[in-house]
């Protein structure tokens, strides 16, 4: 996840932070872990299951409104296919 120089190994602060306000959401943190899991299973490559299923995190979590993730997504810094290569290896 990231590199070193992001924030505690994500790529930034924005990242990092969606991950944990969607991954605290038993929710969300559940149906993105089903469909990482078929991402996996069902894509030629990491980067391909990554890249749908990041358009898909996006898509959801967006519709929340502005107070999700402190303003995180709103940012537009959120480096989703980080997110989802996170929820497909997890």
């Amino acid at each position: 996840m990231g590199s070193d120089s992001g924030y505690n190994g994500w790529t930034n602060w924005a990242t990092w932070n969606t991950f944990n306000w969607v991954s605290s959401d038993e929710y969300l943190d559940r149906e993105f872990r089903a469909r990482g899991d078929r991402a996996r299973e069902d894509a030629d490559t990491i980067e391909d299951g990554a890249s749908d299923l990041a358009q898909d995190i996006e898509r959801e979590v967006s519709g929340y409104g502005d107070g999700y993730a402190d303003g995180a997504v709103a940012s537009g810094d959120v480096d989703w296919v980080e997110l989802a290569t996170a929820y497909m290896e997890g």
